[in-house]
């Protein structure tokens, strides 16, 4: 297959970084894109409408010229997620119609509804057409997973990241949130032993980077990493109490869900004693099992941001 698509279909959840990252890698500034998102419905139910335009602003600025549509869907009722999908479908074929070749579509089934993603999956595939590809991002194992009809591929993210550079407010951006004093900040860009590139951004005086949304949140951190489009907050605090350490931990949590989605990864660094550390890394693996096991690191006072970013350019991950 070629390297880029023609049309890409992508549904659009809470979390924007998989579709960004098929997006990236699939598309160039002649591609048609449709993000598929949901809307608000009385006050019941919070759509995706707003999570596609963060994601539309970004993409058009990384791909000049792109074409991006936005298409509202419901997020359950299957009658009218089937009609999104033969509007898609009627819209694409009149565009084939007009071209002597048959253009290719990648279905981005990764976000979205359950219900979204196999009526989306299954309908397409019912097409039984050679021009129709699917793929979705499995995070678990940080592959992007294509099917482009002659066989399934699985493409390292690690990969993609080499040939699609973005930036650290790139990523916080498509979650809503601008870098509010990024003329503050050093960055310092790091290639790793594997070939990627590791960015480190960090205030220039004892200040905090601030980020901040169109409706004024702020959110504050210490610094911040950036490795194959995931973000990996870094804080230290001056706190001794477990309890007290507990609760900034929550907030961290917080803070990193709010400028990179629920996979971002944290580092905690306190001046609780190795006992108080300890009870504190049973609490929170009680309190969030397998999750955090993946996404915290509390580091031991003899510990920087510099001994994890050497660790980081060796391994490549967290």
């Amino acid at each position: 297959m070629s390297k880029y698509v023609d049309y890409i279909v992508s549904l659009i959840g809470t979390n924007p970084l998989p579709s960004f990252i098929t997006l990236l890698k699939n598309s160039s500034n002649k591609t048609k894109v449709f993000l598929i998102h949901t809307e608000n419905v009385n006050g019941t139910s919070i759509g995706t409408r707003a999570v596609a335009e963060n994601l539309m602003e970004v993409l058009k600025e990384k791909k000049k010229g792109i074409n991006v549509q936005l298409i509202p869907s419901d997020k359950s009722d299957i009658k009218e997620i089937i009609k999104v999908i033969k509007k898609i479908q009627r819209l694409i074929e009149k565009d084939n119609s007009e071209c002597l070749s048959r253009k290719a579509v990648l279905i981005d089934y990764t976000s979205g509804t359950k219900i979204m993603s196999a009526l989306f999956y299954n309908k397409f595939k019912e097409l039984r057409s050679d021009k129709y590809m699917f793929t979705y991002i499995d995070d678990n194992s940080e592959h992007m997973i294509l099917d482009d009809g002659d066989k399934i591929r699985k493409i390292p993210i690690s990969d993609i990241e080499k040939e699609e550079k973005v930036a650290i407010e790139d990523i916080s951006r498509i979650h809503g949130y601008k870098i509010a004093n990024i003329d503050q900040c050093i960055e310092e860009k790091i290639e790793t032993e594997r070939g990627n590139t590791l960015i480190y951004l960090y205030p220039r005086k004892d200040e905090k980077i601030k980020f901040i949304n169109k409706r004024y949140v702020e959110v504050k951190v210490d610094s911040i990493l950036l490795l194959n489009y995931k973000l990996y907050l870094y804080e230290v605090s001056s706190e001794k109490e477990k309890s007290k350490c507990k609760m900034e931990l929550f907030i961290l949590k917080d803070k990193a869900e709010k400028i990179g989605g629920g996979r971002s990864k944290f580092y905690y660094k306190c001046k609780a004693n190795d006992k108080g550390l300890k009870a504190l890394k049973n609490d929170i693996k009680t309190d969030y099992e397998y999750e955090m096991d993946k996404r915290l690191r509390i580091l031991n006072k003899e510990f920087t941001i510099e001994d994890e970013i050497k660790k980081l350019k060796i391994d490549n991950k967290f």
